[in-house]
């Protein structure tokens, strides 16, 4: 959860491997089931600059990314 004060909201953050070739549609969840999934589509090479300059991003979603670097050192030699 991530909270200023006593209100807040839960967020689940999911991390999975993909590429291009996998992609059958643009996402975003099923209105079926109500579901609300907001998608961010960043390349790794340009992840810093994204996560540091853009003022919108919640605290936990900044946390997953720089949770990435490290879990994931082999896939961001080349960071912007």
């Amino acid at each position: 959860r991530q909270a200023v004060g006593i209100l807040g909201t839960q967020t689940k953050i999911y991390f999975a491997k993909i590429d291009d070739s996998m992609r059958i549609g643009d996402g975003g969840g099923s209105i079926e089931e109500n579901e609300c999934i907001e998608l961010h589509w960043c390349p790794v090479k340009t992840s810093r600059k994204f996560v540091l300059e853009t003022d919108d991003i919640p605290p936990g979603l900044k946390f997953a990314v720089f949770w990435f670097y490290q879990a994931h050192s082999e896939l961001c030699k080349d960071l912007e």
